[in-house]
């Protein structure tokens, strides 16, 4: 998978700034949310994540695996951060051990802390953290704790 383009399926506002350069990371983090019912609670789920299930069928995504980002990203986190490329060595996941352990990148040094999780997801792969991550996963969208 290593540099391998995907097109990821999903629903979010896009905004340009005044170049005419589409990109900043707080501004592609979504509020829309999605209220499902389930039982007598109301679990929020982020309407923008349906779409990559579509992905996940295709087999361009695994449910677990780092996040993937804009080519824009990638190539400006690839200059400053070294190894950032390695976690392209396994296909991006709807969530991952850097989701369930640190809050959204808004930053170089976001990205580099989630690189960090994400390097150990990569050395450690096994069924026992991805169940820790399933859990994780299912904590947060079932407590709403999500952002």
């Amino acid at each position: 998978m290593r540099g391998f383009l995907i097109n990821l399926l999903r629903f979010w506002p896009i905004f340009v700034n005044s170049l005419g350069i589409a990109y900043s990371y707080a501004y592609y983090i979504s509020v829309r949310k999605l209220p499902v019912y389930y039982m007598e609670n109301t679990i929020s789920i982020k309407d923008d994540e349906f779409p990559q299930l579509l992905n996940i069928l295709k087999g361009d995504m695994n449910i677990i695996g780092p996040r993937p980002e804009r080519p824009e990203f990638v190539k400006q986190l690839s200059e400053k951060i070294p190894f950032y490329d390695v976690r392209h060595v396994i296909k991006p996941g709807l969530t991952g051990w850097a989701q369930v352990n640190h809050n959204y990148g808004t930053s170089h040094d976001d990205a580099l802390i989630k690189l960090q999780y994400d390097l150990y997801y990569i050395k450690n792969r096994s069924i026992f953290l991805d169940l820790s991550i399933y859990i994780k996963t299912l904590s947060i969208v079932l407590f709403m704790r999500g952002q």
